[in-house]
């Protein structure tokens, strides 16, 4: 999971706008790998990994075992959509090839928006988009596999992000269909 979506993940990290990272989630950290990169984006951060799956939660503790020593990284097994951290917990949430497994996409967008510190990010980096290229190919998968890993309109997700009270904008590559969510938390700094 980490080597393939390297290149989204730096990639989706390189558009982030300046922000006063002093504490960091990743929802869905897989191997950890992002973790790798955010600590070394944001060296003074303090980190949290969560991930559904116990065997990712395994894999990212063991891949930064350094970090996790030096007390910077704490990963815990949590489900999006029963987020255990106070409000406003966060200035940067991150969540990389992972939305498209949350059960209730509008809700868990919320429960994410509830835990950003205001001023604070959520920035979602995603490898299957829909670009004007592949619309017809992306509908048509979402026709032919309902219960397949949801996969939503730009548009539709700058709705729910919008309708969590954050806002969103994206940037997207002309080569790759990679997308970023940015959204931020009023009141801005």
């Amino acid at each position: 999971m980490n080597q393939h979506h390297i290149g989204v993940t730096i990639w989706g990290l390189r558009t982030i706008p300046p922000v006063d990272a002093k504490t960091i989630l990743d929802v869905g950290c897989g191997g950890g790998m992002c973790l790798r990169k955010l600590s070394e984006k944001y060296p003074a951060a303090r980190l949290t990994g969560i991930d559904l799956s116990t065997t990712s939660v395994e894999a990212t503790t063991e891949n930064n075992a350094d970090l996790v020593a030096a007390g910077r990284l704490t990963v815990r097994p949590m489900d999006v959509e029963k987020l255990d951290f106070p409000e406003n917990s966060f200035d940067l949430v991150t969540a990389v090839e992972t939305y498209f497994f949350w059960p209730h996409l509008a809700q868990d967008i919320k429960n994410v928006a509830r835990v950003v510190a205001p001023g604070g990010l959520f920035v979602i980096i995603a490898e299957d988009s829909f670009t004007e290229k592949n619309r017809t190919q992306m509908l048509q998968q979402k026709k032919e596999h309902p219960d397949a890993a949801t996969i939503v309109e730009n548009d539709v997700m700058m709705h729910h992000l919008r309708e969590a009270g954050l806002r969103p904008y994206y940037c997207r590559t002309d080569v790759l269909p990679w997308v970023a969510f940015i959204a931020r938390k009023p009141p801005f700094p």
